[in-house]
């Protein structure tokens, strides 16, 4: 926008090596700028009124030339030390000493993205010279690439299994299986628009990564990594210090935009869901042209449409979400079609069209207000911090070519109705398909053993920033003081005035399926009680399993309104069927998937039939596995179980937490109200009682792997957090992730039944990685030095400082005996934590289990 009169408060910025303000945007809620820098580079903020965290991301344009996954390599390899920063995982480790409290990568269809966000300016400046030296100034060492790519198994006995490659990456896809629907998008892109990037996986392929070479690799960085094409964003107050650092890196960059990348070689075909690769399919679509706003609002209402009509998957027709394909914005729905001849074809994909015609005309789906064009681009980010969402919404909004800032500022695009173009085809991915790859060969296994054999990456962090946790303007989380039967205080210093109330359900085996189905209806209905969103937190009680819902607004006559509208529903023939089909098709949405939360493992632990106690354990120690069950399919089952849940409900015993001396009051009134306070204390481990395993399908995953040490009921929690931190930190994830490539690795301690544990999934060493990380921990420990030290304890600080409520895992730690016992991490000394692997992990073998 030439001419554009820059805003007072924006000057200094614009004064900053030369960005220019192209738009701006005020309201009651903040301001939004658009940045261009004479690069090309653009930057798009939002400085939102009372924000404190700062929140930044840098998204690459990264189109894919086959289904070897270079740009999801790259996300991953970029992390790995950088010219000023030379550590492996170093983005990674410079988020545990900068505060930083969310880092990730994002590799989707034609770009990649680098996100994280911060608590203070200094934490910010520190982790954007990080994250943007690893982005365009990467050390790309072919050793750790082996790491985080593919290479191959060195034993015979590995070579013999189904899968003979390991490899972060390799191994993350393995667990990631392309959905039918994703992969009939790819395909149709590839056969109706064949010079497109739509048509491959940008995540790779596994049956595809091994092909991938370094240098192919680097190429791609090359070509790509620009940073005059690069798009950022950010939230928060950070503005000046995003477009100094950006200048910095921009400033001897050419302009222009990214040139497209010189594959090695000509790649066409693609690598299909092995269970989909001969498959064909009778395709109805419905086009909107131009790939503009209104294109893509009639695509997205009408998938909604069909989705709330059909389900996902009803009668055997497939809804893709709307992509991009050539010019247009296009909807698909496909049937399979294998032996049809012409004629039945043509007639499947006429009867298609036609229901989908009669099915969209003129319907709206159900519910409140139809979601904006950004929140439809938001709705892959949830459970991301709010900043995060925002800037990768607005980047998916403008990858799909849209004007992100037309749809940020309300009013200013005018959505009209765009009649789609209807069509019928026949999708078959005859000649499009790859041959599946095999074994190594004996010369690649010894190739990539001799690389693996060098010096590997320096794991010394001390190049990297780091803020001492004494030096911070930090405070250790308040302890929640008692304040009568059944309510608990918490006072921190930016308390919001909450009460929340835990009510404590207790769970049958056989009604654990329907927990997460029983939170959905009640929280359709919740009028001005609300459920904290997330799963019920499932935990032991005596011999039982309990599940805690935390309810904001709770009061004993809203909570009873609740469940009697559930009740009403159930007691209704055509609401208990409507009910079950609901219930039924979240069941049928968790069938097979890979769970990964401690509390959906808790759910199908209980289910599978293993112990309360098994569950539990499994709970704490966040066991990963495929879980696969087909849900309940009979109405009366359903509706009979959900019954006996809502009578538990109204009957369970209820604790409240008031946040903040203002709520006392209100709290106070409320429990009075409160049946008589149930047991409350915190349930330790028996450390004689073994931990049993979920039933898991041999399915040639890779393994997951868990190691429970119980802890004494007078461990300090302070010593327990960092403890685990430092585990994480210097042990586990260098070690496995060097010798095992394994995708995913935590250490944690869990205050609410006292425990230190471990867990590993996506790992393709056996059972011998048990002895060998209890040897590697137990036996091997030793002390960190200062540096280490204070990196431990910033990383457990992030337990104990206060933060909003945003979910239960949140307040479940407000009821934690850390919590009631205060932070105390500035005390902890390296000689506690010694002290602490010698008493507490070395004379009692760990609970442990590995699934395969």
């Amino acid at each position: 926008m030439t001419g554009l009169q820059t805003p007072p408060g924006l000057r200094t910025a614009a004064s900053t090596a030369g960005w220019k303000l192209c738009r701006h945007h005020r309201d009651e809620s903040g301001a939004i700028s658009l940045w261009e820098h004479p690069s090309g580079a653009k930057h798009l903020h939002h400085e939102r009124c009372e924000e404190r965290e700062h929140t930044f991301g840098v998204v690459i344009e990264t189109p894919a030339t086959d289904d070897r996954g270079a740009a999801h390599v790259l996300e991953h390899w970029v992390g790995a030390g950088s010219a000023a920063y030379p550590m492996s995982s170093a983005l990674l480790t410079a988020s545990q000493r900068c505060g930083s409290a969310f880092l990730n990568g994002f590799t989707e269809t034609g770009r990649t993205s680098y996100t994280f966000s911060a608590t203070d300016a200094e934490d910010h400046r520190g982790q954007l010279d990080v994250l943007l030296d690893a982005v365009y100034h990467p050390l790309l060492t072919d050793r750790t690439f082996a790491r985080e790519a593919c290479r191959a198994l060195p034993s015979a006995e590995d070579a013999a299994r189904a899968h003979a490659w390991t490899g972060v990456v390799h191994n993350e896809m393995r667990l990631k299986p392309e959905r039918p629907t994703q992969w009939l998008s790819r395909l149709f892109a590839a056969r109706h628009a064949p010079g497109s990037h739509h048509g491959f996986r940008h995540e790779g392929v596994p049956s595809a990564l091994p092909e991938l070479t370094a240098a192919d690799t680097r190429a791609f960085h090359r070509a790509h990594y620009r940073p005059g094409a690069s798009f950022s964003f950010g939230t928060g107050p950070g503005l000046v210090d995003a477009l100094t650092a950006l200048a910095r890196v921009t400033a001897d960059a050419p302009a222009g935009r990214t040139l497209p990348a010189e594959p090695s070689r000509s790649v066409t075909a693609l690598h299909p869901p092995a269970a989909l690769a001969r498959r064909s399919w009778v395709t109805a679509t419905l086009s909107w042209p131009g790939r503009e706003t209104a294109s893509w609002a009639g695509a997205l209402h009408a998938h909604a449409v069909l989705i709330q009509a059909w389900g996902r998957r009803g009668n055997d027709r497939l809804i893709c979400p709307p992509s991009a394909v050539g010019d247009d914005v296009v909807l698909l729905v496909a049937t399979p079609g294998d032996g049809l001849d012409a004629q039945a074809r043509e007639e499947a994909g006429q009867s298609l069209l036609r229901e989908i015609s009669k099915t969209t005309d003129g319907a709206s789906p159900e519910g409140p207000r139809p979601p904006t064009l950004l929140e439809h681009f938001a709705e892959p980010y949830g459970g991301l911090p709010d900043g995060i969402r925002w800037g990768l919404a607005v980047s998916a909004a403008r990858s799909a070519g849209l004007a992100p800032f037309a749809l940020l500022v309300p009013g200013s695009v005018e959505v009209a109705s765009v009649p789609p173009r209807p069509a019928a085809a026949f999708l078959d991915p005859a000649g499009l398909i790859a041959e599946p790859g095999g074994p190594p060969t004996t010369e690649r296994v010894e190739s990539d053993q001799a690389l693996w054999r060098l010096q590997p990456p320096s794991q010394d962090a001390r190049c990297l920033p780091l803020r001492p946790l004494g030096d911070r303007p930090w405070q250790p989380l308040a302890p929640a003081h008692a304040q009568g039967p059944g309510l608990d205080l918490l006072d921190p210093p930016d308390a919001d005035g909450s009460v929340v109330a835990r009510v404590s359900l207790p769970v049958d085996r056989s009604d654990a399926p329907l927990l997460q189905p029983l939170v959905k209806l009640l929280s359709l209905g919740a009028g001005e009680t609300r459920l904290l969103p997330g799963i019920p937190q499932v935990r032991e009680e005596g011999r039982g399993v309990v599940a805690d819902l935390f309810v904001a607004g709770w009061t004993p006559a809203g909570w009873q309104r609740s469940t009697s509208r559930l009740r009403d529903l159930l007691d209704g023939q055509q609401g208990a069927v409507r009910a079950s089909a609901v219930v039924s098709g979240l069941l049928r949405a968790g069938s097979g998937r890979l769970l990964l939360s401690p509390q959906e493992l808790s759910e199908s632990a209980a289910f599978a039939e293993v112990s309360a106690t098994g569950a539990a354990h499994d709970a704490m120690a966040g066991l990963p596995a495929m879980v696969a069950w087909k849900g309940m399919t009979d109405s009366e089952a359903v509706v009979a179980g959900l019954r006996r849940l809502l009578d538990r409900a109204e009957r369970a015993p209820v604790r409240l937490l008031a946040f903040g001396s203002a709520a006392l009051v209100v709290a106070k009134d409320l429990a009075a109200m409160l049946p008589p306070p149930a047991t409350d204390d915190a349930t330790h481990w028996d450390t004689a009682q073994a931990r049993d395993r979920i039933r898991v399908p041999a399915r040639g995953e890779g393994y997951a792997h868990a190691l429970v040490w119980p802890l004494p009921p007078a461990a300090a929690p302070a010593v327990a957090e960092v403890l685990a931190r430092d585990v994480q930190r210097r042990i586990l994830h260098p070690w496995v992730r060097e010798e095992g490539g394994a995708y995913a690795t935590h250490a944690f301690y869990d205050p609410g039944r006292g425990g230190l544990g471990i867990w590993i999934h996506a790992d393709p060493a056996g059972e011998e990685r048990l002895a060998r990380l209890r040897e590697r921990i137990c036996e091997r420990y030793r002390p960190p030095d200062h540096d280490g030290l204070e990196t431990a304890r910033l990383m457990a600080s992030r337990t104990f400082t206060p933060r909003p409520v945003t979910g239960p895992r949140e307040v479940v730690r407000r009821w934690g005996p850390a919590s009631r016992g205060g932070g105390g991490l500035l005390s902890v000394t390296a000689d506690d934590l010694e002290q602490a692997v010698s008493t507490w992990l070395g004379p009692v073998r760990p609970a442990a289990a590995t699934l395969g």
